[in-house]
């Protein structure tokens, strides 16, 4: 059983638009568990990207929309200070639903850029809430801070908000051990540089691109 105080988010039925809020109870932030994959099929229907069009989303990520876009609603609100969450690990339906789909989410951080220098996410599972963040604040976020319900004209830079992922930690009174996770939005001045960084840059190297043979989904 998990514990009453996890806060559950609901995916089903989204088919890679925007997420919305599945059945639960009221329950603080902070804690977060994936909503159940039963009835629900992987979307792999094109995308706008170049790697969205080859294999469409992370089946993990699509597991935490909801919950991603929690966590950033209260980033948005709080500009500047980093806002955690408690990642809960996958139950016994996550894992027999990835693994139908080939995945092992319990295996190690599964990073699809040769070498990447930046965030450890350590596992797989983390990994998938990672890219849901990123995909949610990308594709549907407002600068308002809010969300859209269609998918944005024109991406939003990734680079406005930070991730940092952590190791698991204890329990504390009855909010439950988990994976800690955080996520801030960046300072106007921090964006503004790497603005600036990202507009002289006249490339970028083949090695920092993401290699769609290191993913293990299609």
């Amino acid at each position: 059983m998990i514990s009453s105080i996890v806060r559950r988010f609901g995916i089903r039925g989204l088919r890679g638009r925007g997420a919305k809020p599945g059945p639960g109870n009221a329950k603080p932030a902070g804690v977060l568990c994936a909503q159940a994959p039963a009835g629900w099929s992987h979307d792999t229907r094109p995308r706008g990207r170049t790697i969205d069009r080859v294999l469409g989303r992370d089946p993990v990520s699509e597991l935490f929309d909801a919950g991603a876009r929690a966590q950033l609603g209260r980033a948005y609100a709080d500009r500047g200070t980093w806002k955690e969450t408690r990642l809960q690990p996958p139950e016994a339906r996550h894992r027999a639903y990835l693994v139908s789909l080939g995945i092992d989410p319990d295996g190690p951080d599964d990073a699809s850029i040769p070498g990447r220098p930046g965030l450890d996410a350590r596992t797989r599972w983390a990994r998938g809430y990672v890219r849901a963040l990123y995909y949610q604040h990308v594709n549907y976020s407002t600068e308002a801070g809010g969300w859209r319900a269609a998918r944005r004209p024109a991406p939003r830079p990734g680079r406005l908000i930070e991730v940092r992922v952590g190791g698991n930690v204890r329990a504390l009174g009855l909010i439950p051990a988990g994976q800690l996770i955080a996520v801030r939005m960046r300072s106007a001045a921090e964006a503004a540089q790497l603005a600036r960084k990202a507009h002289q840059a006249a490339s970028v190297p083949e090695s920092r691109r993401s290699d769609s043979r290191l993913r293990d989904w299609g």
